[in-house]
């Protein structure tokens, strides 16, 4: 297989406040009766770290290691700018596009000794996403979405998602679609899913996610237009790797071997990021897994989602 371009990321771009604390979160969680009647928990953090993030400038970060240019459709804010990440993200390769409003998402998450999160999502710019007048031919001319082989699509709502994966479609059939519902997969039910699948060519998911759309993806599959092919489904197992779910057929792939596992921000977008370059350098699904794997590993072993 050739080469392709640089691939399209659809994502966020984002500052994120990392906290780690020093017990199981679910030590605090009061129950009563093995129920949670009512919620009140209360933690005390380590010092907090402010780092560059955004699943979509996560995967920018991850391509760059790989010196692998890409395009950045985003919203953000003009402290995007004052901050240096902007000038940080052109200077990976990243040719960045999108709506400019006041300030910058915002993510805070807190870590524990199990690698388990809490993240709390301040949207602001990115809000913008889900305007309808959202379009990407609005930041793009039909030659430059022609000449896109991959494009990424990064925790968005199943209608954004949809109607983005749709206008890419119209303006070049042959382009390969990823989808990555990431945390707003709980707003994907079993129609949402289905429409948005019909432009989706790769679905990826991690194993919560997988517990709430798994069922209906299996569902789907054994339906038309897929019963012919399939979209194939990754699906993350943490320390035990991922499987490659493709016309009924699943493999296994190992996790790459980590030496110190400190936190897990990023680590998602890192894995996604080699899928990518492995597809752009002409790879298949399944020989550029292993890559994926290689950098989610990589990614864990330090602190924050771009070891800033």
């Amino acid at each position: 297989m050739k080469k392709s371009n640089k691939p399209l990321i659809i994502g966020s771009i984002a500052f994120d406040i990392i906290f780690s604390i020093r017990t199981d979160f679910r030590e605090a969680i009061p129950l009563e009766n093995g129920k949670i009647e009512h919620f009140n928990a209360s933690y005390t953090a380590q010092n907090p770290h402010q780092r560059f993030g955004g699943n979509g400038g996560n995967v920018g970060y991850w391509l760059s290691t790989l010196q692998t240019p890409f395009h950045l459709l985003s919203s953000f804010g003009k402290d995007l700018h004052a901050s240096g990440y902007y000038d940080r993200l052109v200077k990976m390769g990243g040719d960045v596009r999108g709506i400019e409003e006041d300030y910058t998402a915002m993510a805070y998450m807190i870590s524990d000794p199990l690698n388990q999160q809490c993240i709390i999502w301040q949207p602001n710019a990115w809000e913008q996403i889900t305007n309808d007048q959202y379009q990407i031919s609005n930041f793009y001319d039909a030659k430059e979405i022609q000449s896109i082989d991959y494009a990424l699509l990064s925790v968005l709502p199943p209608g954004v998602a949809t109607k983005l994966a749709r206008e890419l479609k119209q303006i070049n059939p042959s382009i390969t679609i990823i989808l990555d519902t990431g945390q707003v997969t709980t707003l994907y039910d079993l129609k949402s899913l289905e429409r948005c699948l019909r432009y989706v060519d790769i679905l990826t998911c991690n194993e919560v996610e997988y517990l709430h759309f798994g069922k209906a993806y299996h569902r789907l599959m054994q339906k038309s237009p897929w019963e012919e092919g399939q979209v194939p489904l990754i699906h993350t197992l943490g320390s035990d790797g991922c499987r490659l779910v493709e016309n009924g057929v699943e493999t296994h792939f190992h996790a790459y071997p980590c030496q110190k596992a400190i936190e897990p921000t990023g680590a998602g977008d890192a894995f996604r990021a080699g899928i990518l370059a492995g597809l752009c350098e002409g790879k298949s699904l399944s020989e550029s897994i292993p890559l994926g794997l290689t950098l989610g590993a990589q990614c864990v072993e330090i602190v924050g989602p771009q070891g800033d």
